[in-house]
């Protein structure tokens, strides 16, 4: 009974995972975790109370406990200078982080972010428990068909849902929570993982196709050998199975995930040559071949489009590889060089890698490093690098050398449909981060439990009586005990600590809202720091809530206790920049033994892509007198990211810096000094702006990537400068890149029409209507001309044609068409001009501007009563359109 209970709660476990929101959440994990954990203490207590059941053999399970040990020994305070020889790279950040406390170092730990690497402590030694109980079950044939087929049918129920709530497309997960991102796929809220779950089952899906396929009949007929295939009780499972193969590759394919799609397609393969080697499929060009055509007729239905879309997007215009994924692995290798040992610490990358991170990402955050291997050597070092690889080695081995002996069709099925869910989510590990999903992590280790299960696999006896009793041996049972005894102690420990953590999460999330300012009562901080001190008890290895309640004490006026708790904080998390920039700003206040200076290169360190903490830095620079390094800390940040770029130039104009010393505070492409002048022209400083724009000319000369956008914003300075001889300058030198271009020559009429030259500016404005006959614009700009130069009917001729163009232009702009229609309007041809208008509303019928247009040419026309109908109508389908409300009241 005992065995039975475990049984129902380990197969729940594998249920849940995914249907979970696949497990990522402090709740699901917690399950996840506290469910297989019951089911091996259950497991131990049986074998403890009916010592005749032996335990099976579990290869590599060593490795993996250590390993878990590892994770729990990366936790543990270590003496200074063991720290300095195991970890230099961790020593040097601590080192830095603690420079203002009293006295000497504390013992640290070999893990950045203590808290992460106890998570995973906890969910590696799930695995293990998970692992070591596939393989209990799985020797049992009977249980192992139950385990592979609660697998598949939980598979196959989640690619069912996952595409119906792909087409239905309300953005929501399971039809009613709001989806984090617009990467979801099913209960998955990432698709990568979504398509690394089906990756592990689909193999299995397709072994039990192969394995349920009924027999052929060899005797009478075709016709008669046909119906006897069909009328075959086997059939409806082998069918059941089939269609739920199809539907997990379709999901994968809809997911649009490249990296599953590549492995899926793969895995098929591969586990189609396996099984034909090995002979135990037939007809075997029909079968391997059946199921991804009805998956092609599939996606045909759902769309190809977005697939391929979803291709070409890794590449660029130069047929260059495209993708962020090869940013992050090449700023990781340092990592991994300065962490090869023993790592950064299970569970910290996303902490420590803005030390290594060379481009900014705007508002964006780097969590994993999208490589499982990279990442597992950065934060585990060689250490758990090596531990892992030897698990699998062992694994492969010793379940390759069994499954040989055996002659079970089954065993051999279900052993390579194992190995290759494994293979599948192994190579996807090279473009993802899929075991740092929780369901996904568990259903790999399910899998490897699977291997061995499947290589040992025996039918209960079916002999009447009492099944012969196998004996352990005497050394079974202090390993029964210690594993009992380490179960309880685990599961009571993984349950009190998440337990706490969540009700400090949630403590913290009730003040997330509250915004600290100089106004804030001094009651409600005293409320929040009474909150956050219970959060700190609940959760004493979380480093933000010293963090927080550092915050709380600046405002509080308590300098010193706010010194206290953001050490505290750095103790915990020594790469966190923010923490860093708020002692340098206890330091600007003139806190004892805090030095500014330090703790802003600190953040700089540990954070190396981050804009703000240079213009932070270049502040406190300024205020003391050290302009040149200023402006150079405001150089490396603008290089980071153009986006702070108007920030920097509002500090440095706030302190009256010239426009030389701007230009040394920005990187020396055009991009920056192009916006540097579009700022200067915005806060009126348009000499200055003139002054970068000089710059500009010389660059553009050598220049190759110039554009006609970087001439044209030359051009429009100099005209707002009235410097029409600098812009026909600018003009001519662009014509001379790009004769091609209208837009040019137009802009170039535009000039030589200012400058009083309309024999030339009609000259050009012919020019470019030749090159865009079609395009209205240049023929509105020649009919203007020759309107303004007297060339009445040679204007009529130009307007009429287009309007000509604008009946079936379908790019129609709003202030095209009044420019039209007050020319017709104001020559008497007022019919011509609600055509022209109406034509276009007829293109766009949803354009505002086109209606209100529509409505002021009636009020010209006097046709008061239609106007006001007109804005009637518009205001009762837009109620808020005040230009329309005033229109009305005047009529």
């Amino acid at each position: 009974m005992t065995t039975k209970l475990s049984f129902i709660c380990y197969l729940a476990a594998l249920v849940i995972a995914p249907l979970a929101f696949g497990t990522v959440e402090p709740w699901s994990i917690t399950l996840m975790e506290g469910t297989i954990l019951f089911a091996l203490l259950l497991f131990l207590t049986d074998r403890l109370l009916h010592r005749d059941r032996p335990i099976k053999n579990v290869p590599g399970l060593i490795f993996l406990l250590v390993l878990s040990l590892y994770f729990l020994g990366q936790i543990l305070p270590l003496p200074p200078g063991l720290m300095k020889i195991l970890s230099p790279r961790l020593f040097v950040f601590h080192q830095s982080a603690n420079a203002a406390s009293e006295g000497a170092l504390p013992w640290l730990p070999l893990s950045a972010i203590p808290a992460k690497t106890l998570g995973e402590f906890f969910r590696f030694t799930t695995y293990a428990a998970a692992f070591f109980l596939t393989i209990q079950f799985g020797a049992n044939r009977k249980r192992l068909e139950t385990i592979i087929t609660t697998m598949v049918i939980t598979g196959a129920v989640i690619a069912l849902e996952s595409m119906a709530q792909t087409m239905t497309a309300n953005g929501q997960i399971y039809w009613f929570r709001p989806s984090p991102s617009s990467n979801t796929m099913g209960p998955f809220i990432y698709h990568n993982h979504y398509a690394g779950y089906m990756e592990m089952v689909f193999p299995l899906a397709l072994g039990l196709f192969f394995h349920s396929s009924p027999p052929k009949s060899r005797a009478g007929s075709p016709r008669e050998r046909f119906l006897d295939f069909f009328a075959k009780p086997q059939l409806n499972r082998h069918a059941l199975y089939g269609i739920a193969a199809t539907l997990m590759v379709t999901s994968v394919f809809v997911s649009l995930s490249r990296g599953g799609i590549i492995c899926l397609c793969l895995s098929l393969l591969v586990m189609v040559i396996l099984l034909q080697q090995k002979g135990l499929i037939s007809s075997r060009w029909l079968l391997a071949i059946l199921i991804p055509s009805v998956t092609v007729i599939f996606i045909g239905w759902f769309g190809w489009d977005k697939i391929v879309e979803r291709f070409l997007l890794m590449y660029d215009e130069d047929l260059g590889i495209s993708n962020g994924r090869f940013t992050i692995w090449s700023d990781t290798l340092p990592m991994i060089k300065e962490f090869w040992l023993t790592g950064s610490g299970a569970g910290s990358y996303e902490h420590v890698y803005p030390a290594y991170q060379t481009k900014h990402l705007f508002k964006m955050m780097v969590n994993h490093a999208h490589q499982d291997y990279l990442e597992l050597l950065a934060t585990t070092g060689i250490i758990g690098f090596s531990l892992l690889l030897f698990f699998l080695s062992r694994l492969f081995l010793v379940s390759t050398g069994l499954v040989k002996k055996r002659r079970s069709p089954f065993a051999a099925i279900s052993w390579t449909a194992a190995l290759t869910g494994i293979t599948a989510i192994l190579l996807h590990g090279f473009l993802d981060f899929n075991f740092y999903n929780a369901s996904n992590g568990l259903y790999f280790f399910t899998l490897c439990g699977l291997l061995q299960a499947g290589a040992i696999a025996k039918r209960p006896s079916r002999k009447k009586g009492k099944p012969p009793r196998e004996t352990p041996p005497r050394s079974q049972l202090w390993p029964v005990i210690a594993g009992l005894t380490g179960s309880l102690i685990l599961i009571g420990t993984m349950l009190t600590i998440n337990i706490q953590a969540m009700a400090a999460s949630a403590r913290f999330d009730a003040l997330k809202s509250v915004v600290l300012t100089p106004d804030t009562p001094q009651d409600q901080l005293l409320a929040m720091n009474a909150s956050i001190t219970k959060a700190e008890a609940q959760a004493p290895l979380n480093f933000y809530h010293p963090y927080l309640k550092g915050n709380v004490a600046v405002f509080q006026g308590d300098v010193l206790l706010a010194k206290q708790s953001f050490l505290r904080s750095l103790q915990l998390n020594p790469v966190r920049s923010e923490t860093l920039l708020r002692m340098a700003e206890l330091g600007t206040r003139g806190v004892q033994g805090i030095e500014p200076e330090h703790y802003y290169r600190a953040a700089e360190q540990a954070d190396r892509s981050n804009p703000e903490i240079y213009l932070n830095f270049a502040g406190w620079l300024f205020s003391q007198g050290r302009k040149a390094e200023g402006l150079t800390a405001i150089r490396q940040g603008v290089t980071l990211s153009g986006n702070f770029l108007p920030e920097a130039m509002t500090m440095l104009n706030d302190r009256g810096m010239g426009s030389a010393d701007l230009l040394k505070a920005i990187p020396d492409d055009l991009n920056s000094r192009l916006t540097l002048g579009r700022l200067l022209d915005r806060i009126g400083r348009h000499y200055g702006a003139t002054y970068v724009y000089r710059h500009i000319e010389k660059m553009v000369d050598d220049e190759r990537s110039a554009t006609p956008g970087i001439f044209k914003q030359l051009v429009y300075h100099y005209s707002r400068m009235n410097e029409t001889e600098d812009a026909l300058r600018i003009l001519n030198k662009a014509i001379t890149v790009f004769p091609d271009d209208p837009s040019l020559h137009l802009l170039l009429g535009d000039q030589l029409s200012k400058a009083k030259r309309p024999d030339e500016a009609e000259a050009t404005y012919r020019a470019a209507v030749t090159m865009a006959p079609e395009d209205p614009s240049p023929r509105l700009k020649l009919a203007a001309h020759l309107k303004r130069s007297g060339q009445k009917a040679a204007a009529v001729i130009e307007y009429d044609q287009v309007a000509t163009i604008l009946a079936t232009w379908d790019r129609i702009d709003p202030r095209q068409i009044n420019q039209l229609s007050s020319y017709y309007l104001n020559t008497g041809r007022s019919d011509e001009a609600l055509t022209v208008i109406r034509q276009a509303i007829a293109t766009m019928p949803g354009d505002l501007q086109l209606r209100l247009l529509e409505g002021d040419t009636l009020i010209k026309l006097g046709r008061k009563l239609e106007a006001t109908k007109l804005f009637q109508q518009i205001l009762a389908a837009n109620p808020g359109q005040e230009e329309a409300r005033k229109r009305l009241e005047e009529l």
